[in-house]
């Protein structure tokens, strides 16, 4: 049935619009003409309801208030139909200063009428009917209370300045008291209007001097000082250090300078920056000859004080007169053209430093950007919010006449978290609602994770145990409302974690807990004499062989090539729950060509890779002796 049909416009009555003020704009016109079609087309004319906190002053904004009104409905009001919201005086006498402990004590008894009672008689000899009405009571005569009132009575103020201007109290008392405040009520009205405002923002970027000694900051800056300000990222999988910038030409004094994200729109790339492309360089010291690959790299002379830079190569270039003190050597990062890699547009392919790919970008900058910033923020403040606490419930009256006995009721019931958001932004908020249920739903599997190996005391789980234990925790916390099974949702816990679906962040990115593979069978079939004969020119012993072969073997998380049949997903359930992790795949010792699902074990082109660079660095060999210790872990050991 369509939204606008007579069926549905006939009973339709009000239209409400909350926030008001944030339809202004190419919105307010959107919306005004959407309110004239729903006006045109039912049949019983509704009434709409504006509301907002920002809309006007009384006695100066009523003309524009009706005028704004007018525009986004096309309904007719007048000066009388405004309502405005008048603050209740605190008009009672002060007649004592209630001490700081005491509004703790009620906090924490507030649901014990007694308790509150013996209280309020410290102060006075009036009780209300019920308990806010008491603390009321209490609190209308109070001093802080005053204090408060009118520290705050023009004007929003910051906590810890509210803090400094009453007498004698703590900032756990005053939390106390605020709580209090708002729990106060004598007939239904309260003292006054009392509420928290946390201005919160995600970090924006960490920006770094190049000086002796470096400075950091995590707001947006382009100078620290009288240094210039770099942004910095790292590379998702080693953590390298890069300088992110866009090299930008200035007519004024004819130099190059790397600008920052505050001087150049170089991530949002909006109007004239929409074609902007990010610059990337790795700093002097972290480059180390022996390992990284020079072919992506052009070495730059970057001035610490100002920007300016210039291709080092260049000995004609211009500069600028900071002096050769602030000078510094960068590399710039370019796409890497191997393997006929794909260019990612504003990042990089692959990293010198660590030799790593990635179709989506290597570079992870700390800006989280609004959209992401916002539900993160939201995630946290959930997280803050306390569960599982109890709150009393009155027991029912029990009845004397035989067959009326109605089942006992607890006097506890369990408190469940409750959050709402409220944004200015359609798109933040519609973002906000998705990432915020997975990131929650991510979060809570990892939980699960650290709760079962917390609960089996920190011992070595095999995955079979991981599941059964997973399972009994979801069963009985009734976790995940979806359409899987116990089973199925306790192997797509581990799962995501053990095929890396969430790539560094896993549980081991995060440091909590990793997944090896178990090679007490293999190992227990080697001598410390055998490894000594075959691998003594490395200093290898049995248990450096062990570890070796967990972290090349690692290859078959990353790939992913590792057998899941218990798991009993169907293929729609891996795609929705493991996404492109999904895939059956194999890991094959050499693969000549390009093949689906096979991934080569050691180089197909060239002479390295990581497994390679691994072994290289842990023996300090070769690439060929390293390619023949990978061939006997892989056709001696791990196939066996």
């Amino acid at each position: 049935m369509p939204f606008f049909s007579p069926e549905r416009l006939h009973n339709w009555k009000y239209v409400v619009m909350d926030e008001a003020h944030t339809y202004y704009g190419s919105l307010g016109i959107e919306i005004s003409m959407l309110m004239r079609r729903l006006t045109a087309l039912a049949t019983q004319k509704p009434r709409f309801i504006l509301t907002s906190a920002t809309l006007g002053e009384q006695g100066k904004s009523e003309t524009e208030i009706i005028e704004f009104a007018k525009n986004l409905t096309s309904a007719k009001f007048e000066q009388s139909d405004i309502i405005f919201a008048e603050r209740i005086p605190l008009k009672q006498d002060v007649l004592y200063s209630v001490n700081g402990q005491d509004y703790i004590l009620m906090k924490k008894y507030s649901s014990d009428k007694s308790m509150i009672s013996s209280i309020c008689q410290k102060y006075h000899s009036a009780v209300g009917a019920d308990i806010a009405s008491s603390i009321y009571e209490l609190l209308c005569h109070d001093k802080h209370v005053h204090q408060i009132y009118e520290f705050l009575k023009s004007d929003a103020r910051i906590f810890s300045e509210m803090l400094i201007s009453i007498d004698d109290i703590s900032d756990t008392e005053l939390i106390a008291l605020i709580d209090l405040i708002n729990f106060a009520e004598d007939d239904g009205v309260g003292l006054f209007d009392l509420k928290y405002h946390s201005f919160v923002r995600p970090l924006s970027g960490a920006y770094v001097t190049m000086g002796n000694p470096p400075t950091l900051n995590l707001t947006k800056t382009n100078n620290i000082g009288e240094m210039k300000a770099f942004e910095i990222g790292n590379c998702r999988f080693c953590n390298s250090p890069y300088i992110i910038g866009k090299i930008q030409h200035n007519s004024a004094d004819q130099l190059d300078y790397l600008f920052q994200n505050k001087e150049v729109d170089i991530y949002e790339n909006y109007g004239n920056n929409e074609f902007v492309k990010i610059d990337y360089f790795l700093m002097e010291n972290s480059i180390n000859e022996d390992e990284v690959d020079k072919e992506s790299l052009e070495e730059y002379i970057l001035c610490a004080k100002c920007g300016c830079i210039h291709p080092a190569a260049n000995l004609n270039a211009r500069v600028c007169g900071c002096g050769d003190a602030y000078k510094k050597i960068v590399y710039r990062v370019g796409q890497s053209k191997k393997d006929d890699a794909p260019e990612v547009f504003n990042n990089i392919n692959q990293c010198p430093c660590c030799g790593h790919k990635s179709r989506s970008g290597i570079v992870k900058s700390l800006s989280l950007g609004k959209d992401e910033g916002t539900a993160l923020i939201a995630q946290t403040l959930y997280e803050a919010i306390d569960e599982g606490s109890v709150a009393p419930q009155k027991k029912r009256k029990l009845s004397l006449k035989l067959g009326t006995k109605k089942p006992g009721v607890s006097e506890e019931t369990t408190k469940v978290k409750q959050f709402l958001e409220f944004s200015d932004s359609r798109q933040q908020a519609s973002f906000a609602a998705v990432f915020f249920d997975s990131n929650h739903v991510r979060m809570l599997r990892k939980r699960l994770i650290w709760k079962v190996i917390e609960e089996q005391d920190y011992r070595p789980l095999t995955v079979d145990e991981l599941a059964a234990n997973l399972s009994a925790l979801i069963k009985g916390e009734e976790l995940f409302q979806n359409n899987l099974s116990v089973h199925k949702n306790a192997w797509v816990t581990l799962l995501v974690d053990l095929l890396k679906v969430d790539g560094s962040y896993d549980g081991e990115g995060l440091g909590l807990y990793y997944f090896d593979p178990d090679l007490s069978e293999i190992m227990c079939q080697i001598d410390e004499a055998d490894v000594k004969e075959e691998f003594g020119n490395y200093n290898i012993t049995k248990s450096d062989l062990e570890t070796i072969m967990k972290v090349v073997l690692g290859v078959f998380k990353i790939t992913p090539a590792i057998e899941y049949v218990k798991s009993t997903l169907t293929p729609d359930e891996k795609l929705e729950n493991l996404d492109f992790r999904r895939f059956d795949n194999y890991i094959m010792y050499i693969c000549p060509k390009a093949l689906k699902g096979i991934r080569s074990f050691l180089p197909v082109k060239g002479k390295s890779n990581m497994v390679v660079r691994y072994v290289k660095k842990v023996c300090r060999c070769d690439e060929a002796a390293a390619m023949e210790l990978l061939n006997v872990i892989f056709n001696n050991l791990a196939v066996e």
